[in-house]
């Protein structure tokens, strides 16, 4: 959970996928974002350069939506290889225009999954797909099926990005015969009434505490739930969270320091000055006692909330936590991983905070944690990066 790929919204999403036509019976689910995609072979073209073009324009019902195409190189051992979704560069424009990606198929490559998203509320289209192959020096086109949408029946376009099949709801897709911008068809999506969460300007404040401004949201009325999100994430990330608990609790939710809309320090980042953070801001809104749910960082922080200032813990559940930050608690890859990041001088500063973080703390000893007597929930992952026996 403590990628620093988390970081960026849509790699969250990386493991999604319906047919667009499918009939069958699958699940409802609730994000603020859809995208479609297609599965092509790159087998034996380790080493080329790609250029993904299609032609995009977006109706945005505010500045946050947008539209973007994106492609990921699928390698044979599982892992994912290239990956661009535009995130620098989101399409905002009511008329049709041609965009595109280009990168190299990396070694080891099976598959390019090539698509296009969109995120938030307003209404999107997308028309004739085109994907090149440079060989000496020249673009040879491969082949998409109905790259234009021009065959309703086709079901070679899914939606998602991954894998697991599901409807996002709020979202209606069509192909339809009108407005395209080559052939008779084109492929629109629909949204309406997205939750805007962690942008809603109408729930949303600021808080000063240890020289940082920490941005939050609030939502629903009862019990204080305090959610916490994780190393690289933002409010955005416990999206379904807050739609689920804002019916029966009064949900706070805030953006960590030096994430999502909260402004850090100069100091060093730590677990310690987050959960004084996170201490600070519940006596400035008179909560004398909340519930806590954090996951991966957000439960390191629960944890030391519930060990150092136990009067402001009625209930917690940590997910994905760590008290130790040796091999103990992290694969020795991952951890090497992250020092290999830290030497990295393309790798922003505030990025760099983020790992030195899980480098260095938590530093949380097993006896410290029998200070801790609220009724406390451990929950850890089968394939979480933190190890199942810490």
């Amino acid at each position: 959970m403590k990628n620093f790929f988390c970081k960026i919204w849509v790699t969250i999403l990386l493991f999604l996928s319906v047919y667009i036509c499918d009939a069958q019976q699958i699940d409802t689910v609730t994000r603020n974002w859809f995208a479609f995609s297609q599965k092509v072979s790159v087998e034996n073209l380790e080493g080329k350069k790609f250029k993904l073009t299609a032609a995009v324009k977006a109706y945005c019902a505010n500045d946050i939506a947008s539209a973007s195409l994106w492609a990921r190189v699928d390698k044979k051992n599982g892992e994912n290889g290239f990956f661009d979704n535009m995130i620098n560069r989101p399409i905002k424009k009511k008329q049709w225009q041609l965009y595109s990606i280009e990168g190299t198929i990396d070694s080891g490559a099976k598959e390019l999954v090539i698509g296009g998203l969109c995120v938030y509320n307003g209404t999107f289209t997308f028309d004739e797909f085109k994907l090149l192959i440079q060989n000496n020096e020249k673009w040879e086109n491969i082949a998409i099926e109905n790259a234009n949408f021009e065959n309703i029946k086709n079901t070679a376009w899914e939606t998602g990005i991954g894998r697991k099949q599901f409807v996002v709801k709020n979202f209606d897709n069509n192909i339809i015969n009108k407005n395209a911008f080559g052939g008779n068809k084109c492929f629109e999506i629909k949204s309406c009434n997205i939750e805007m969460y962690g942008e809603d300007s109408k729930f949303g404040k600021y808080y000063e505490t240890n020289k940082a401004k920490i941005y939050y949201e609030e939502y629903g009325k009862g019990e204080p739930l305090l959610l916490l999100h994780g190393n690289g994430q933002s409010i955005e990330a416990m999206n379904n969270q807050i739609n689920f608990f804002k019916n029966k609790y009064r949900v706070i939710i805030p953006d960590c320091r030096g994430r999502g809309k909260s402004i850090d320090s100069d100091d060093e980042l730590t677990y310690d000055i987050q959960a004084s953070d996170m201490n600070n801001l519940l006596t400035y809104l008179k909560v004398d006692s909340a519930n806590i749910i954090g996951w991966s960082d957000g439960g390191i922080i629960g944890l030391i909330m519930a060990k150092d200032y136990p009067i402001k813990v009625k209930k917690l559940i940590a997910s994905g936590a760590n008290v130790l930050q040796d091999t103990t608690a992290y694969f020795p890859k991952d951890l090497e991983n992250f020092k290999q990041i830290m030497k990295d001088s393309t790798v922003p500063n505030n990025y760099k905070k983020l790992y030195n973080l899980m480098i260095k703390y938590p530093n949380i000893s097993f006896a410290a944690l029998g200070k801790i007597k609220c009724p406390t929930l451990i929950v850890a992952g089968d394939n979480d990066e933190i190890r199942i026996e810490h």
